[in-house]
């Protein structure tokens, strides 16, 4: 059961990325996606009984007590599917906002791996040379990576207790979901570490075409 959170959007500019929900729009979404939820889902209750999920609902609701932007809202509801544990129960941006974000949006330039409880460099795309495959990333804009990956990992869907699916999908679309969580700066400050050496640089955000470009020409294998 995938759940768009757009709360209508519909124009491709930044008013829609800007726009603020009052509290009242917010809760009647909140209602809807409760109810669909509710008599559609096949196996709501299947890890956590109806009890546990009502007080979940019940909690998420009265906590909408401030306007929102949509990708607001979609932080906000998303850690919902880490609690039902069903694969196939997602929470994701509308289309249109996504569009935007591709076509518009500086995002974070590099392709990274979570092993080992570690975030390492998989592919450069930022356009800094001094930065080497198989560095370790420990904090992004002095945000620790333990911190990042837990806010991230938990709005991310699994079948079970089992984490490989929300590893695997990280893995794949971190810069992605982290700018759904973490916004889009201009910049990112990296605290890196390459064998014992501990380092701090700042590199510039770019967009996705420019990440698509770096990619094609150092990774043609891997396009």
């Amino acid at each position: 059961l995938t759940y768009s959170c757009s709360l209508l959007i519909a124009q491709e500019n930044n008013q829609a990325i800007v726009k603020t929900y009052n509290t009242a729009e917010l809760k009647k979404d909140f209602l809807v996606w409760r109810e669909k939820l509710e008599h559609k889902h096949a196996n709501l209750y299947l890890y956590k009984s109806k009890n546990e999920i009502d007080k979940v609902f019940d909690s998420m609701y009265l906590g909408i007590d401030t306007p929102m932007t949509a990708i607001q809202f979609y932080s906000y509801i998303s850690p919902l599917v880490s609690i039902i544990k069903d694969g196939h129960n997602y929470i994701h941006p509308d289309n249109n906002l996504t569009d935007y974000y591709n076509k518009h949006a500086l995002l974070f330039p590099f392709h990274v791996s979570y092993l080992d409880k570690k975030l390492w460099i998989d592919m450069n795309l930022s356009g800094d040379t001094t930065i080497q495959v198989s560095t370790e990333i420990l904090s992004i804009n002095d945000v620790d990576v333990d911190t990042i990956m837990q806010e991230l990992l938990k709005r991310m869907p699994r079948d079970g207790y089992n984490e490989t699916y929300p590893l695997w999908i990280l893995n794949e679309w971190f810069r992605e979901f982290y700018s759904y969580v973490f916004d889009h700066p201009a910049k990112y400050k990296l605290r890196l570490k390459k064998s014992d050496t501990i380092v701090s640089t700042t590199v510039n955000a770019l967009s996705k075409d420019s990440i698509l470009h770096i990619r094609k020409k150092l990774y043609p294998e891997r396009v």
